[in-house]
Formats: structure tokens, sequence, C-alpha cells
């Protein structure tokens, strides 16, 4: 027997209505997978997951603090759906995935997914003396990529401007016995040096490998000339300096 159309209407607004209620009732989540460079789960990892607020600054970012567990997975609960902000910074680790979300992230209402690659540090070792030989401390090193643009001429400018952003570049401070270390990801680099007292430096290029250390060949600081103070004497008619015989 057909139902009547009043019944069928009536029947499929309750229906729309429980579907309704049942994605409002959704919790928003995001699971993390997270492996190795070699495909083996990163168990153990720990990282800040960062989630703000869009537009930036209408409030406080919310921070969730997660462990990667056995199976290579971490799991957030309770988030609001919609366009956010997504960070992960992990605790001595480097994430190396081609997609890892930067900027910009939809959650969608329901089940979230993100992949993380990870990989481990390797050491660069960086020392930095004197044309003596003297460590030299206190002197600030930097880390670029390889194919960076540094020239020498404008050294000094480049290194003052990367100062004032992170991006692109790891810096650290050498310490009494002139030697400064970097945990940084597999690639190859080269480094520079500017130092109080001295023309900043150029040191060369050198490529680490993950989990292992390397030691470039030292980066030798060249005094900077002194410079010599000019007198100009200025001769003014008699009159200027009202003064008269």
């Amino acid at each position: 027997m057909a139902m009547p159309a009043t019944r069928l209407v009536a029947v499929m607004l309750a229906l729309c209505g429980i579907a309704a209620a049942g994605e409002q009732a959704l919790e928003t989540s995001m699971t993390i997978l997270a492996f190795d460079r070699s495909g083996k789960p990163a168990a153990g990892a720990e990282a800040d997951v960062r989630f703000s607020v869009l537009p930036p600054g209408a409030k406080l970012p919310t921070v969730k603090k997660v462990t990667i567990r056995a199976d290579g997975s971490a799991h957030i609960g309770g988030l609001t759906p919609g366009d956010t902000g997504l960070e992960f910074r992990w605790r001595g680790l480097f994430d190396v995935a081609e997609n890892r979300p930067v900027g910009l992230f939809h959650l969608e209402p329901g089940a979230n997914a993100v992949f993380c690659r990870l990989t481990r540090p390797g050491t660069a070792v960086l020392r930095v003396q004197d044309a003596d030989g003297a460590p030299a401390k206190g002197a600030r090193v930097y880390a670029f990529p390889l194919f960076t643009d540094l020239n020498p001429e404008l050294l000094d400018l480049q290194l003052a401007a990367a100062q004032q952003s992170a991006a692109g570049r790891v810096t650290a401070d050498t310490g009494a016995d002139g030697v400064a270390q970097l945990d940084l990801v597999e690639a190859p680099y080269r480094w520079a040096v500017l130092c109080d007292g001295y023309r900043p430096c150029l040191a060369g290029a050198f490529r680490v490998h993950e989990g292992e250390t390397v030691q470039p060949p030292p980066a030798v600081l060249a005094s900077t000339p002194k410079q010599g103070h000019t007198i100009t004497c200025c001769h003014f008619p008699r009159w200027w300096l009202g003064w008269s015989p």
C-alpha cells in the first residue's frame, strides 16, 4: 500500500533531522600517522601540535601535546571543524614529508588524518678560530641550504638580514672552545660566521647524514681593519669669526 504524501514528507523530514543531529554530534578529531624514512613507526616521537584560529591574532593558538604510539599513530579529539592554522613542532626530529601541512588546514567534521615522515637529525660540529689559531668565543654560526645565494662582498648585510628571519637557516653561538653544534636534517649546507671585531666569514660547504656527526674544516676569521681618524682643517674668514686685528 502506498504511503500518503503527507506521511512520506513527515518521514523524510524526520530522517533529515536525525542525520543533521548525527552530524552535529560527530566529534571532529585528527589522527597523526608518523613513520621514519624506512617506513617503520616513529614510536615514542613527541610533538607540540599548534592549531591557530583564523584570522591570525583572533585567539591564542591551541597546543596539543602528542606521543606517537607503537603502531605509528596518535589521536587528538575535541577539535572544531573549519579552517585552522596547523603546525607541528617535533622534539629532536625533523618532518621531511612533502605533504607536511603548513599554514592553512581544513578540519572536516568527523575524522581527519595527517601523515608525517620523520627523520633523525645529523650533527654538525663547527669550529671557529682567529688567524693565530685561538678559539673565537661568542661567534654566531649560520648554516644555510647549499644553494643559498651568499655574496662575500655583501655577507655582513645578508647575515644581518638573516637574524631577522628564521626561514632557511639555523644558528648557534660558539662557546669558550670556539665550537658550535647544530642539529640539521640530512642535506648539503654552507656556513658562515659573524663575530664582533672580525670580518664576516663565508666558511665553506659540508653535508649532513641522518644520525651521523660531521666536522668540516674550521672557519678562520680575519680582524676588521681599524678605521683611522681624519682631521679636516677649515679656514674661515676673519669677519665670520667676529675677529679683527
